[in-house]
């Protein structure tokens, strides 16, 4: 075979690599000296592969580390940029006091877009999202509109409500890179979550200090994977700083009016023991200490309250909750940011879930 085949070879043979994910975005690929051991050329020609597949933004040179393959579908000499993001998230609903949450992050969203110099794109399909747990006809929507956005954008922002078993599918088939905001997820993807099993383990070790002795962990039964790692973080706080089996216990919420499930924590209350009801979000933490306080309750000598999240509801009104914050306003900005890094060949780390650390917010219930 000649030189040139050869080398046109080994081009094709590295680029099938990268396109078939053997070679994932962020991994170095094979260096000269490899190329020259494999199929006997030259160092002129295997250099020169390098340079042509650096040229045709398959693969990125840094300076000291070598060749690494660059982002799919995203090339250094690629004109075709769009400077548009299409973001599918959940619109942001009227001012609430109490929840922002989401709003937080779609106002980070924007300002940290227009600073990368993106547009948005926010389709129709967007208003499915405000339900919970979109149905089949939803989800179905929200892909067909990413699949005929793929040719007009050049990056997807995913709502945390947005299945994996779709993400697997849109991340095969719109050939763009995206970025999952609010969650962890399964599959190898960028994601950027809260910092739940940290701001969980540092709530239990604060109680604990406090000298907190029982523990009513409460589960939401309208569950979501960022409440199940609350809570399961905090009973494996609780077990490493020697809390026993039996100073700990559970109830469910969001199954029966709020009234009622106060009545049941009475009732599992130990007299005379401090004890700390930990709510995996705010909104039940706010119920439950409003509930408190129409009985007359001091927080700090028996009983605490501890939340998760910081949403206004929190401290909108004495006494404010004693919290985890997860910081929404981070989660967009640096959605944005590990995202304008793919779209523009900066980023070569390999995708995995981004975690913005969380803060204990102190307040009045505990």
């Amino acid at each position: 075979m000649s030189e040139v085949c050869l080398y046109q070879k080994i081009e094709s043979d590295i680029e099938g690599l990268i396109s078939s994910g053997k070679i994932s975005p962020g991994e170095k690929i094979p260096s000269v000296s490899d190329i020259r051991k494999k199929y006997s050329v030259s160092h002129i020609t295997a250099l020169r592969v390098l340079q042509e597949l650096s040229d045709s933004g398959h693969v990125e040179f840094v300076k000291g580390k070598g060749y690494f393959a660059r982002a799919s579908g995203k090339t250094k000499n690629n004109p075709a940029l769009k400077g548009m993001i299409a973001c599918i998230l959940r619109p942001s609903w009227k001012t609430n006091p109490n929840d922002n949450f989401f709003n937080d992050i779609n106002q980070a969203v924007q300002n940290e877009a227009m600073k990368h110099k993106f547009n948005l794109y926010q389709p129709c399909c967007n208003i499915e999202l405000l339900e919970k747990i979109p149905d089949e006809k939803a989800l179905d929507s929200i892909k067909e509109t990413c699949i005929r956005a793929s040719n007009d954008v050049d990056g997807f922002l995913l709502d945390e409500r947005i299945p994996d078993n779709l993400l697997r599918i849109l991340s095969k088939e719109i050939g763009k890179p995206l970025v999952l905001v609010g969650r962890k997820s399964g599959l190898d993807i960028d994601s950027v979550a809260p910092d739940n099993e940290n701001g969980s383990a540092k709530a239990a070790e604060l109680c604990i200090k406090m000298g907190y002795r029982f523990f009513i962990v409460c589960r939401n039964q309208l569950s979501n994977s960022n409440n199940i790692e609350r809570t399961e973080a905090f009973f494996n706080a609780l077990a490493n700083n020697g809390i026993s089996e039996n100073m700990v216990t559970s109830i469910d919420f969001n199954v029966l009016p709020y009234e009622d499930t106060f009545a049941k924590i009475k009732k599992i209350m130990k007299h005379g023991v401090k004890t700390l009801i930990f709510s995996p979000n705010d909104s039940f933490a706010r119920a439950v200490a409003d509930l408190f306080v129409e009985e007359g309750t001091k927080f700090g000598i028996e009983t605490g309250i501890m939340g998760f999240e910081g949403l206004g509801c929190s401290k909108i009104k004495k006494p404010f909750i004693t919290t985890v914050d997860v910081k929404p306003e981070l989660i967009g900005t640096t959605a944005v940011g590990i995202l304008a890094g793919r779209i523009n060949g900066t980023n070569f780390s390999r995708p995995g879930c981004h975690v913005v650390e969380s803060e204990i917010q102190l307040g009045d219930t505990i």
